[in-house]
C-alpha cells in the first residue's frame, strides 16, 4: 500500500506535457535516486536560479516515489519564517507519534527542540542523533523520501540538522532531495556561517561533499519547443522574440507568452518594444533587478529608458549598484548631454547611496528646467518634486526649501512630517518607519529587531542614507534601556557620516540618541550638550522636524544645569512653533516642558492637562518620562502623596518597557519620599522563562551573545533581545551582574 504524507499542498492535477521539456537529464536523475532507495540511501541537491522549475521536478520525484510505493515527508523554507527548528518540525510532524520510541534523552531533546514540550534546549549532536534515529525508524520496514523545498530559506538550526542526517544515508533505505535557489542576494540575512551551510547554502552545490546537481536554463530549441507546446497558437517569428527575451528561464517563456493578446502571439499586431511581465514574473525576478527594471521601464527613448529602470532598479527592487549600471549606460547612450531622466535618477541613486544633498538639489533643479512640471512616465516632475521636498527635510538649508514651488503647499507640509515615509520607496524604508513607530510605542524588542535587520540589509545594499536611519533607531532603543555606550557608538556613528554631507535632520536624530543617553544616566551636562546641537530654538518646525523629538530634553537638562533662561526661551519657541497642535505626542511633550518652567501654582495643572491628552498610552516611555518629572516637581513642592503616584506609576512603567536606568531613577526618587519599592526580580528569579534562565546563566558563565546562540539555536541578535528583557527582571544593567542576580541552585 502506498502511503504518502506531505505537508505542503498538492498539485490535484497531473503535470503536462509541456512542464518538464527539457528537463530528461533532471527526470533520469530523480528517477535513478528514488529506484535506488530500497537499495541504499542517496541524497541529492537541486540548485538553479529562480523561474527554472525546481518545484516542478520537487513534484516529479514525490509522485515517483508514490507511485513506487515509497513514503515521502515534504517540506520548504518560507522567507517570511524564521524560527528554530521551523524547518525540521514541519517536516517530521507526521512522525511524532514516533517519538516515544527513542531514548529518554533523546525523546526530551527533540521534544524540547521542536517545540512539543518546555525545557532546557538539548545538546545539538543529540538533536542531531534523536532526528538521524527517528528517520531510520520510519525507513526500515520500507523506503522513505524527504524532500525539501526553497532549502535557502530553511532556518539555520533545521539546516544544520539536515546536513548531519545526509551525510549518514549510507546503508539506510532513507533518501533526500532538496532544492535551492542559487542567487546568493535572494537569501534572507540569517547570519549563516559558511561552515554551517547545507548543501551549499551559498549557492555551492556539493559544498559538503554531497552530490549535487545545477539545473540550468533551456537551450533555444527546448525554449522554443516549450512555447510551441504550451502556446500553438503564437507565430513562429513571436516565438524566436519571446525565446531571445527570457534566455531559456522556463517562468520567463510562458509568463511572456501569456502577457500577449491573442493579436500580439499571432503576429497580426505588432509587439511592444519591451515584452511586458506579469506579477508573478516580476516577483521571481526580484533577484536580477536590471532584466525586472528594463521590463518596467516601458517603451521610451533608449537613454530615457535606461535612466528610467536605473530608476526603478533603486526605488522600486531596492539595488543601487544595478542602478548605477543602468545609469552608466544611459549616459554612454547620450554623450555630452543630460536629460531630465538621468538627472533625476543620478539625483536619487546620489540621495540615497551618498547622502549627497547639494548635489541631489543641483541635478533635481536641472532636471526641472527641462521637464517642468510634467511626468514623463514612472519618472518626472511629480517625482522630482517630491525628491526635492525629501532633500529639503534632510538639509534643513533655507535654500533647499526655497526651490519649492510656492504652489505646492502639500509638498511643503509633506516635508515638514515627522516621518520619512514616501510612497514609492524600497520596503526598506517602511522597516524603518515601522522600528521608529514600535520606539514610540513601546515595543522595543521589535523596534530593536526591524532597525537591526534593515540596517544589515541597507550596508549590504548601499544604501548608506537609509541605514543610518536605521542605526538611530538602534541608537534610541539603546539610550532607553540603559546602554549610554552603546547608544552614544552608534549616535556618533551617524553623526559622523551625516554632518560633512549637511544631513541636518540625521544630526537631529543622532544629538537627540545621546541627550536621551546621558539623561537615562543622570549626566545632565552631556545631556544639555547634546541637545543644544540641534538648535531646537530656532526655527524648529520648518527648519528641522525631528528636532522636535528632544524639546522635553532640552528643557530638562537645561533646567538641571540652572541654565533656566534657556529653558524658558525655548518653551517660548515652542509655543511660537504651535508644536503642541501637531500631534497628541507633541501635545503631550510640549505641555509637559511648558509645566517644568512654570511657576509651583501653575505647574500641576500643566502637568495634569499633559497626562489628560488622550491618548498617552500608545507612548508609555513619554507618558512615564512625564510622570517621572511630575513626582518629582511634587516632591519638592513636599506633596508626598501625590508625588508617589506618580513616581510609582514611572517606575512600574520603566520596569516593564526594560528600561533599567530610568527606573533606577525613579525608584531613587520613590525613596526620598519614604517608600521603598524592591523591583520584583530580586524577590524571585522564576519570574524569568526557562529559555531566558538558560540564557541568563550562559552569559553570567561568560559566554558571548554568538556562542549562547549557537548553543541554543538561535541568532545571536535573538540573544541580545532576550537579555534586554532578562535585565530588567533581575533588577541588574550589565551581564556582570547577572552572577550575582541567579542563585546558585539556577546558576
Amino acid at each position: 500500500m502506498t502511503v504518502t504524507e506531505v505537508l505542503l499542498p498538492r498539485r490535484d492535477d497531473a503535470h503536462q506535457p509541456w512542464e518538464l521539456v527539457g528537463r530528461d537529464q533532471e527526470l533520469a536523475v530523480i528517477r535513478a535516486l528514488v529506484d535506488g532507495l530500497a537499495a541504499h540511501g542517496r541524497a541529492l541537491l537541486l540548485s538553479c536560479e529562480p523561474g527554472l522549475g525546481k518545484s516542478a521536478l520537487l513534484d516529479v520525484a514525490e509522485e515517483t516515489a508514490a507511485t513506487a510505493g515509497i513514503r515521502v515527508l515534504r517540506a520548504a523554507g518560507a522567507e517570511c519564517e524564521d524560527v528554530s527548528f521551523g524547518g525540521l518540525n514541519q517536516l517530521l510532524l507526521p512522525l511524532r507519534g514516533d517519538l516515544g520510541a527513542l531514548d529518554e534523552r533523546q525523546r526530551d531533546a527533540l521534544n524540547v527542540a521542536l517545540g512539543f514540550s518546555d525545557g532546557p534546549a538539548g545538546d545539538r549532536l543529540v538533536v542531531s542523533n534523536a532526528v538521524l534515529a527517528l528517520l531510520l525508524r520510519a525507513a526500515a520496514d520500507a523506503p522513505l523520501l524527504l524532500i525539501v523545498d526553497d532549502l535557502h530559506w530553511v532556518d539555520r538550526a533545521s539546516a544544520q540538522v539536515l546536513g548531519f542526517v545526509a551525510r549518514r544515508l549510507r546503508g539506510s533505505r532513507l533518501g533526500l532531495i532538496a532544492a535551492e535557489r542559487t542567487t546568493a542576494s535572494d537569501l534572507p540575512a540569517r547570519d549563516l556561517p559558511h561552515d554551517l551551510d547545507l548543501l551549499g547554502h551559498l549557492g555551492l552545490p556539493g559544498h559538503l561533499g554531497l552530490p549535487g546537481h545545477e539545473v540550468g536554463p533551456l537551450d533555444d530549441e527546448a525554449a522554443a519547443l516549450l512555447v510551441a507546446t504550451r502556446f500553438p497558437a503564437v507565430a513562429a517569428a513571436v516565438r524566436q522574440r519571446i525565446v531571445t527575451e527570457a534566455r531559456g528561464n522556463v517562468l520567463a517563456l510562458l509568463e511572456l507568452t501569456a502577457a500577449l493578446t491573442d493579436q500580439q502571439r499571432a503576429a497580426v499586431a505588432a509587439l511592444p518594444a519591451v515584452l511586458p511581465l506579469t506579477a508573478r514574473l516580476a516577483a521571481q525576478l526580484r533577484d536580477q533587478p536590471q532584466r525586472r527594471a528594463w521590463h518596467l521601464a516601458g517603451d521610451v527613448g533608449q537613454a530615457r529608458r535606461l535612466a528610467t529602470a536605473a530608476y526603478l532598479a533603486a526605488s522600486v527592487i531596492g539595488d543601487l549598484a544595478a542602478a548605477e549600471a543602468l545609469l552608466a549606460d544611459a549616459r554612454r547612450a547620450c554623450p555630452g548631454e543630460m536629460s531630465a531622466e538621468i538627472a533625476f535618477a543620478t539625483a536619487f541613486v546620489l540621495l540615497h547611496g551618498d547622502g549627497d544633498v547639494t548635489a541631489a538639489h543641483q541635478l533635481l533643479l536641472r532636471g526641472l528646467e527641462t521637464v517642468g512640471d510634467g511626468g514623463t512616465g514612472p519618472l518626472g516632475g511629480e517625482q522630482a518634486l517630491e525628491l526635492l521636498a525629501t532633500v529639503g527635510r534632510l538639509s534643513g538649508r533655507a535654500e533647499h526649501w526655497e526651490a519649492l514651488p510656492e504652489g505646492r503647499p502639500a509638498l511643503r507640509l509633506a516635508a515638514r512630517a515627522d516621518s520619512a515615509g514616501r510612497a514609492g520607496l524600497p520596503a526598506l524604508q517602511a522597516g524603518i518607519l515601522l522600528a521608529l513607530e514600535a520606539y514610540q510605542t513601546g515595543q522595543w524588542d521589535e523596534a530593536w529587531r526591524l532597525a537591526e535587520s534593515a540596517a544589515d540589509r541597507c550596508a549590504s545594499g548601499g544604501w548608506q542614507l537609509l541605514r543610518r536611519q536605521a542605526q538611530t533607531v538602534l541608537a534610541l532603543v539603546a539610550a532607553g534601556r540603559g546602554d549610554a555606550a552603546g547608544a552614544q557608538a552608534l549616535a556618533d556613528e551617524v553623526a559622523r557620516w551625516a554632518a560633512p554631507r549637511g544631513l541636518t535632520s540625521l544630526l537631529a536624530g543622532a544629538h537627540y540618541a545621546g541627550a536621551l543617553a546621558a539623561l537615562g544616566q543622570s549626566d545632565f551636562q552631556t545631556a544639555y550638550q547634546q541637545a543644544a546641537r540641534i538648535g531646537v530654538a530656532v526655527d524648529i518646525a520648518a527648519r528641522a522636524p525631528g528636532a522636535a523629538w528632544a524639546l522635553l530634553d532640552l528643557v530638562e537638562a537645561a533646567l538641571r544645569t540652572d541654565r533656566g533662561d534657556d529653558a524658558i526661551a525655548h518653551v517660548e519657541a515652542i509655543r511660537q512653533a504651535g508644536l503642541a497642535a501637531v500631534s497628541p505626542r507633541m501635545a503631550l511633550l510640549c505641555t509637559a516642558a511648558m509645566a517644568m518652567t512654570a511657576p509651583d501654582q501653575e505647574a500641576p495643572a500643566l502637568f495634569d492637562r499633559a497626562l489628560a491628552t488622550e491618548g498617552t498610552g500608545r507612548w508609555p516611555f513619554d507618558r512615564a518620562r512625564v510622570q517621572l518629572l511630575y513626582g518629582e516637581r511634587l516632591r519638592r513642592g513636599r506633596a508626598v502623596s501625590a508625588s508617589r503616584v506618580h513616581l510609582s506609576a514611572a517606575l512600574d512603567e520603566f520596569r516593564r518597557l526594560g528600561a533599567p536606568t530610568w527606573a533606577d531613577r525613579a525608584a531613587v526618587a520613590l525613596r526620598a519620599t519614604g517608600q521603598v519599592r524592591q523591583h520584583p526580580g530580586r524577590r524571585d528569579y522564576q519570574e524569568l522563562t526557562p529559555q531566558e534562565l538558560e540564557i541568563a546563566r550562559l552569559a553570567a558563565a561568560g559566554l558571548s551573545n554568538k556562542q549562547i546562540g549557537e548553543r541554543l539555536y538561535m541568532s545571536h541578535r535573538t540573544v541580545g533581545s532576550h537579555l534586554y528583557r532578562i535585565f530588567p527582571k533581575l533588577g541588574v544593567t550589565s551581564r556582570a551582574a547577572l552572577s550575582g542576580a541567579l542563585p546558585r541552585a539556577a546558576g
